[in-house]
């Protein structure tokens, strides 16, 4: 008996063979003693609401925030051009007015008065109650954050304002330009004490001053020349207390702050982002990210359209394909944190916000693929490969005569032609079969590569090849 070892990051490269992890997350685990490898299966999406026609352009919550006026802990979506608040208890909606766009999707920040918002145009404000421009003195306004009490708006020609401290009505007089070089101002991002100017072609930092008339300036040496390609590739999550961004640069590899730039995507995501188009006339075409904190795995997901959608995990350093039933793109386009860390979800097709859903099968009404690979090396002679083995959770269908089966096909031309599927049964509830497929031929030079496909959301701990005896 010898180990099989699964693939724990997707990775298909020109002339290599495809890895594939699609929908299953990496997961160290002591359960495994041979590699502490286990893949688990992404949460599926059960509706929480459904403000409006879709689809979802926007997601926002933040306990606190609206307060004064009553809607502390209230979502925010953006469903197609209409803003609506969201009871966070029943998901009932109530429209607030029409939000101008320019194909962006919603960029928001807020405080106990005021929501500021922005769909790369026109700069709005809502007390929760009603929708109304926020008298911006541009008429671009790309992305919104807070610091120290100041709304910060980052707008056309590399400059960014700031409200009126003093005023718990935002106001926007006062404005300084990214220094460092004439470029486009695409995002800012608040990070900890710090805030992230991000241009088309460089990306700089800036800190408060505690002068009320220049509150801002620059660090001296935090200029970097990485870019932004699209802006709503943009997004923050915070791990452990830690304010973190992620983003696609403008050389199309994917970055993350630690705490300066550091490189997160391989040479085969960023294969692929090289044929993802961009455009600088149809925003909407364009590439965009959300974030999901999930079971300890905190998820940055790019979505490039033509290509597929991706996620980062930054607690493992691995990537996996996302994808959603009859979709170029898993659906999950915007994101929030709903009460009590929850996950809220926005569909890029539709109207639903969704909740994660750890118990379901499916994503609302369609079913969730899994799939993944383990390769198995050959050098020298043929190989007999007896059987292999899958080492599965079984026995735990959804109902009683469910009859879940996992499929393995093996590619022995590093891809290009697969074997036809062959299904065993996972077991109805409480039986517990071995999962294994036996008389699997001679493995040649180069190798054989295995791929898994299930739409039971099982946790797989490992898998083995030429085991001897009976189980």
């Amino acid at each position: 008996m010898a180990p099989l070892p699964l693939n724990r990051s997707a990775y298909a490269r020109a002339q290599l063979p495809p890895l594939l992890l699609k929908n299953m997350l990496y997961e160290p685990t002591p359960a495994n003693t041979e590699d502490q490898t286990s893949l688990v299966p992404r949460p599926r999406l059960k509706a929480f609401s459904a403000p409006g026609a879709g689809p979802i352009r926007g997601l926002y919550r933040k306990g606190g925030v609206l307060a004064a006026a009553g809607h502390s802990g209230a979502i925010f979506a953006l469903s197609g051009s209409t803003l609506h608040r969201v009871n966070q208890t029943t998901g009932a909606a109530v429209s607030l007015g029409t939000v101008d766009g320019s194909g962006l999707r919603m960029s928001a920040e807020g405080h106990l008065h005021w929501l500021v918002l922005t769909c790369g145009t026109t700069l709005y404000k809502t007390d929760g109650e009603t929708l109304v421009e926020a008298g911006f003195p541009e008429s671009q306004a790309y992305a919104v954050d807070i610091l120290n009490g100041y709304f910060l708006v980052a707008s056309v020609a590399g400059r960014f304002y700031w409200s009126d401290i003093a005023s718990s009505d935002p106001t926007f007089t006062s404005y300084a330009t990214a220094e460092s070089a004439p470029d486009d101002l695409f995002s800012l991002k608040v990070i900890g004490d710090e805030l992230w100017l991000f241009g088309r072609l460089t990306t700089e930092v800036w800190q408060p001053t505690g002068d009320q008339d220049l509150p801002f300036q620059r660090i001296n040496g935090r200029v970097f020349s990485i870019g932004v390609t699209a802006r709503d590739t943009v997004q923050k999550l915070n791990i452990a207390g830690v304010d973190t961004v992620c983003w696609l640069g403008t050389d199309r590899r994917v970055y993350r702050t630690a705490p300066n730039p550091v490189r997160i995507s391989d040479a085969s995501l960023e294969e692929r982002l090289e044929r993802a188009s961009v455009s600088a006339t149809d925003n909407a075409a364009n590439p965009y990210a959300c974030t999901i904190s999930w079971g300890g795995h905190d998820l940055y997901v790019l979505h490039a359209p033509g290509e597929g959608s991706f996620a980062y995990d930054l607690s493992t350093g691995a990537w996996a394909e996302l994808t959603s039933h009859g979709r170029d793109l898993f659906r999950g386009a915007v994101s929030a944190v709903g009460p009590n860390n929850m996950a809220l979800l926005g569909d890029g097709y539709g109207e639903a916000v969704w909740v994660l859903d750890n118990d379901g099968r499916t994503d609302g009404e369609d079913p969730v693929l899994f799939e993944f690979s383990a390769l198995l090396e050959a050098e020298g002679p043929p190989m007999r490969c007896a059987n292999v083995m899958l080492d599965i959770a079984t026995g735990e269908a959804a109902a009683p005569m469910d009859d879940p089966t996992v499929s393995l096909s093996v590619s022995d031309d590093r891809g290009r032609t697969w074997s036809p599927p062959a299904a065993r049964p996972i077991g109805r509830q409480g039986v517990h079969p071995a999962v294994a497929w036996r008389r699997l031929g001679r493995v040649r030079r180069p190798g054989r590569i295995h791929l898994w496909r299930t739409t039971e959301p099982v946790v797989v701990t490992g898998a083995r090849f030429n085991e001897e005896g009976p189980r």
